[in-house]
């Protein structure tokens, strides 16, 4: 598993001593936090990959404290850790965007497993999010501006005039996005539905 930041918030001290060992003896940086407020200025303050809360603390119970994560940063994923009697509150907290829960007492096996894939979801995501932004067209106004610091850079203030062929019925919106970008240049319109053989 790669190693990650995980935040265990917990108010029984015995617990979250012991998970924090169990998590940090697998590599991961672990901090933790005594209760919901503490735990919520930790995420406002220090990057956290994972959050691993009880549901009943003081200051802000395990729900509250999903809600301010999730405001916060909704890629962190939260596994839910539930007593005996809580499981229909934890369930709610899932429908909320937690991504699994966990009971006690807690199988240390198993909850390496949820975290293993909570973490394989959460690095999906962002590379998801990577892809989309890397395959967005760029924009006009970049375009421009681009052409612009290139001349610029180059001592260039007019550039070699060429041909752009263009379907006459495009004529005029071709004429003006070829001037819009790359303005230093001018451009020779070629009415013509088809480019030349290169």
């Amino acid at each position: 598993m790669k190693p990650c930041r995980i935040l265990i918030a917990d108010d029984e001290r015995t617990q979250r001593q012991m998970l924090a060992g169990f998590l940090a003896k697998q590599g991961h940086q672990v901090a933790e936090a005594e209760d919901g407020l503490t735990a919520r200025d930790h995420v406002l303050s220090h990057p956290v990959d994972l959050l691993l809360t009880d549901m009943r603390m003081p200051g802000l119970s395990g729900t509250e404290l999903l809600e301010a994560v999730r405001e916060i940063n909704p890629l962190i994923q939260v596994i839910v850790i539930t007593a005996f009697g809580t499981v229909e509150t934890a369930v709610a907290a899932m429908q909320n965007g937690a991504f699994t829960f966990i009971s006690k007492p807690i199988d240390l096996d198993a909850l390496s497993a949820h975290i293993e894939r909570a973490l394989e979801r959460k690095w999906l995501v962002e590379e998801n999010r990577e892809l989309r932004t890397r395959l967005e067209p760029t924009p006009v106004s970049d375009m421009i501006a681009a052409c612009r610091l290139d001349l610029k850079s180059r001592g260039a203030t007019r550039a070699p005039s060429a041909p752009v062929f263009l379907d006459p019925l495009d004529e005029r919106d071709g004429r003006t996005l070829a001037r819009e970008t790359c303005p230093c240049r001018p451009v020779t319109v070629a009415m013509n539905p088809t480019p030349p053989n290169p």
